[in-house]
This record gives structure tokens, C-alpha cells and sequence, in this order.
């Protein structure tokens, strides 16, 4: 699997363009990226309750069911803060995804390549045959919190950090660049209209 770095920054560059017209660049909206872009990993929690912590993880949660699952919950619970149902279920659900589709293109050292997209209706391990990240470290089945820990401080998972850095870093920065969207003040500018939809020649009598 990529690390949270690699997840996040992929979240924060899809929260970014998706942000729903009218609603501000809060850290509302933002801690809502990050956490759904890393929420199928809260199964290391289950493992962590239940077995050993690395027992439950890349199941059920890593799947493209439990995005849309986690979508239809995520636009209910969020009524209740007056964010809108469709805008919220649709990125809520494409925040989700991309942490599994993340996930199937990554050569994990502990699970192998691929995710089980479709579960439960087929079983079949669909990888992609770029695989753009290695996985980090982090032990295998039954293995304790505290051996998880220690494998996550290896050398081999500082060295890909740096990678998913310089590969992540510059889709976010992507994103917030087109996001500003510079075309549509060239575009204003040759209309001659101002940001308020007034012309220049407007302004200028007044």
C-alpha cells in the first residue's frame, strides 16, 4: 500500500477541484479530504481491537462497494452541516476510491499487487500493470503494534516516502493551480468585465 502521503495529497488535489461551487476553502472541507482519502485504512483500528493489526487490512474496506457505502453515508451525515447530498456523496465517494485504486496499483511487499475491487461480487484481484508505487512496510498477519511500528521506521519506507513526495507533490500543486482556473481571467479580460460581471467601461463611469 502507499503511505498516508502519497493518499492524502492525491485527497487534497481531488477535494480540491470537486469543492462544490459557493463553498468556502475551509478546514472543514479539507480535514473531510484527508480523512476520507485515508478511511479504508481504518481497518488496521479493527485489526489493531480485534486480531493482530495488520489482520483485517486490504479487505472488505479496499473495495469500490464500501466507497460507495462510505459516499451515501458521508452525504447523509453531512445534512446535518447544510452540505448539499449529491456534490457530497459524489466526492465523498471519489475520495474514497482513489485510495483503492491507489492501492491497485501499488506492488504491496505484504499483500502483493492489486485490490479486490468488485467484492463481494467476485473475488478477483485487479491490479494495474503500471504499478506507480512499491508499498511501504508494515509487517504481516498477526504481527504486534509494536513490530508494526518498527517495520514502518525501516530505511526501505523513509526512502519511499521521499518517492511518493516527488511523485504526489506536484498533482496537488496541479490542482490548486487549475482550480484558480487563470483561463478565466484572460477570458474576463478579453470580454472586458470585471470579477462582479461589470465591464470596464461600466466602472469606469461610475
Amino acid at each position: 500500500m502507499p503511505s498516508p502521503i502519497a493518499h492524502s495529497l492525491v485527497g487534497l488535489a481531488i477535494g480540491r477541484m470537486a469543492q462544490p461551487k459557493g463553498l468556502r476553502s475551509t478546514l472543514g472541507w479539507f480535514g473531510f479530504a484527508l480523512f476520507s482519502s485515508n478511511a479504508p485504512d481504518l481497518d488496521f483500528l479493527a485489526g489493531l481491537v480485534f486480531e493482530g493489526i495488520n489482520d483485517f487490512h486490504r479487505g472488505s474496506s479496499h473495495t469500490l462497494l464500501a466507497a460507495v457505502v462510505y459516499g451515501l453515508v458521508s452525504a447523509v451525515a453531512l445534512q446535518l452541516v447544510r452540505w448539499k447530498f449529491w456534490p457530497t456523496f459524489f466526492t465523498a465517494t471519489a475520495l474514497y476510491s482513489s485510495h483503492v485504486l491507489l492501492d491497485a496499483c501499488t506492488g504491496d511487499v505484504n499483500h502483493g499487487a492489486g485490490a479486490r475491487l468488485l467484492w463481494p461480487f467476485s473475488d478477483h484481484v485487479y491490479a494495474s500493470p503500471w504499478l506507480i508505487f512499491r508499498g511501504i512496510r508494515h509487517g504481516h498477519a498477526g504481527d504486534s503494534l509494536a513490530t508494526f511500528v518498527r517495520e514502518l521506521a525501516t530505511r526501505d519506507n523513509v526512502v519511499h516516502l521521499q518517492y511518493e513526495l516527488l511523485l504526489s507533490l506536484p498533482i496537488l500543486l496541479v490542482a490548486y493551480y487549475f482550480f484558480h482556473c487563470p483561463f478565466r481571467a484572460a477570458r474576463r479580460s478579453a470580454t472586458g468585465s470585471t470579477p462582479n460581471g461589470r465591464s470596464d467601461a461600466n466602472v469606469a463611469e461610475t
